[in-house]
């Protein structure tokens, strides 16, 4: 193992992901960095062509050509060309009237707050309906959906990043029409299955908490609890339901040159700061961390391509192939009452079961149940039966949580049967032929601190040792190896590991590696330093967040003075 390059890296940023199309698809203009910060720049260095869509103008407050300038020059600054960005054309937040939001439309047009019903372009660029058809959309909900399909198909994804489930009526309408058109697409073409990251732009970013300058060391995105003045989610809301458990999350690492201590060489924080109107700099500090979190839904169930029986109520059957796992009557509402959007079997229904029949044999390795969001009822015990044998019998967990079967071995069936211990809610059903599915993504491994991904890591040179543990993401942390220079050792304890120094010790490197492949790795720099030479990093850290604070004020009250349009 060569360790002569005393500088943190990772095989995430190395890998190949040439001809692969990322969609990275936001509602409002600064989302984009909420949701991928500098993602956007990795997948880049790893030569994918990542496409940025926008669905709204932004328009609620603010023009939209000042919108669109400040979004072409954010994502200039973090390498994403101005041919492809794409703007869907429609109005920022529709709900300044009861019922008005998009949502609502399903016949009679939406009128936007910027006076519009109809898409449209800004900055000599036309939104992409007019592009490929030479006409504009009305302010539809149906409208809105078929553009993302159309978006979907200009670029057809290998992988797509779009905004989930936030409080902002926009964000969880981008959610909800994602999902639908996702099945949409796949009803339309059998082997459209991309890889999917879905992630916040709230509680996770905007309103997370603002701790970049909290320590010299960048932390992780926190884990999101009440109560918290810098959240706001009701007892309703999605995280914590359904998919949304923080053990559940995808975590991506962050590139050299934004993992911390300062903003001011940091060129996320240089593409924060173009989206001047939204006065996005004072966030940076809350968006900017060691990590970027994501949730994550397959695409290729086969459950789509059966015929599908059910006990009871067979007229809502659909719904456990629809790919939505709720859905909302009041898109308004800081505090939603979610739709389950299930299969709900009959009261007297008390052995419920669902039978899928295939024309052809298919691998069937891993099922995956969602029961209902809101589902009441105590958790229920379920037997399943591929071609009439038993294979499993498993609890289905309550608010939505998956309950994942992994076969110890791959059976090849025509028929797959659930049976419950009573009557059942389910808001979706997946059936897979693979544990995991096919990613462009290659497998990664991180290093971290007390769950914080690090990089460059300062210490006290008085601290004679250091626990770590791993982040891996489609690998076994059992099958990784943790190698150290010099005379420093590592212990391991289960899943965690302790690294003692040696007393001379000063940068100390530490490499992890899966075994049998070199080739996936991280590696990471710990510095040992006197007190005195943290505290002298610490004040430079606060030189940098007042000269930012005072930059920051005078470049808002240049905008609102002489920008403003």
């Amino acid at each position: 193992m060569n360790m002569n390059n005393k500088t943190c890296n990772n095989s995430f940023f190395h890998q190949s992901l040439a001809d692969t199309n990322v969609l990275v698809l936001v509602p409002h203009q600064d989302d984009e960095i909420n949701l991928m910060r500098d993602l956007l720049v990795s997948l880049q260095n790893c030569k994918a062509t990542v496409y940025v869509a926008y669905t709204t103008n932004g328009d609620y407050s603010v023009p939209a050509n000042v919108r669109y300038q400040e979004a072409i020059e954010s994502l200039r600054i973090l390498g994403v060309p101005k041919e492809q960005i794409i703007f869907l054309g429609y109005g920022d937040s529709f709900n300044t009237a009861p019922n008005r939001h998009i949502f609502y439309a399903d016949s009679e047009p939406s009128i936007s707050n910027a006076g519009y019903s109809e898409t449209y372009g800004a900055e000599g660029i036309k939104e992409l309906v007019y592009q490929v058809t030479g006409h504009h959309h009305e302010y539809l909900k149906d409208n809105y959906i078929a553009d993302m399909e159309l978006l979907l198909e200009q670029i057809n994804p290998a992988i797509i990043f779009g905004i989930d489930y936030d409080t902002h009526p926009d964000h969880r309408m981008l959610s909800l029409g994602l999902d639908r058109a996702l099945r949409n697409m796949r009803a339309k073409n059998s082997s459209f299955k991309p890889v999917v990251y879905k992630g916040f732009a709230y509680v996770t970013a905007f309103h997370s908490y603002p701790d970049f300058y909290d320590s010299i060391n960048l932390a992780s995105i926190k884990e999101p609890r009440e109560p918290h003045t810098y959240h706001y989610f009701g007892d309703r809301d999605v995280y914590g339901s359904s998919i949304y458990q923080w053990s559940n999350r995808v975590r991506f690492p962050v590139t050299e040159h934004n993992s911390g201590p300062f903003l001011w060489n940091s060129p996320l924080f240089k593409a924060i700061k173009a989206h001047t109107s939204q006065s996005f700099g004072f966030k940076a500090t809350a968006v900017m961390n060691s990590d970027i979190v994501f949730w994550q839904r397959r695409t290729d169930s086969i459950a789509y391509d059966a015929a599908i029986e059910v006990s009871s109520n067979p007229d809502t059957k659909d719904r456990l192939v629809d790919f939505k796992l709720f859905d909302i009557s009041d898109i308004n509402s800081l505090e939603p009452v979610l739709d389950p959007l299930a299969w709900t079997s009959s009261g007297e229904d008390t052995q419920s079961s669902i039978q899928l029949t295939w024309a052809k044999a298919q691998d069937i390795r891993q099922i995956v149940l969602y029961s209902a969001i809101d589902f009441g009822e105590p958790s229920r015990e379920c037997t399943v039966y591929i071609d009439n044998q038993e294979v499993g019998r498993v609890i289905v967990p309550p608010k939505g949580q998956p309950l994942v079967l992994t076969l110890d071995r791959t059976c090849h069936a025509y028929q797959m049967r659930i049976v419950f211990d009573g009557p059942i809610a389910l808001a979706e059903l997946e059936v897979y032929g693979t544990a995991l599915q096919a990613n462009p993504l290659q497998s990664f491994i991180k290093i971290m601190k007390d769950d914080d991904f690090i990089y460059d890591y300062y210490v006290d040179n008085q601290k004679q040792y250091l626990d770590i543990s791993l982040y891996t993401y489609m690998a076994d942390a059992n099958d990784v190896t943790l190698t150290i220079d010099g005379e420093s050792i590592i212990e391991r304890d289960d899943d965690r590991y302790m690294i003692r120094f040696s007393q001379s010790a000063r940068e100390v490197i530490v490499r992890a590696t899966i075994n049998g492949n070199e080739a996936c790795y991280d590696q990471v720099v710990i510095h040992r330093v006197s007190k005195q030479a943290l505290g002298m990093r610490k004040r430079l850290q606060q030189l940098d967040k007042y000269a930012n604070l005072f930059f920051l004020r005078l470049q808002r009250k240049w905008y609102y003075l002489f920008q403003k349009q």
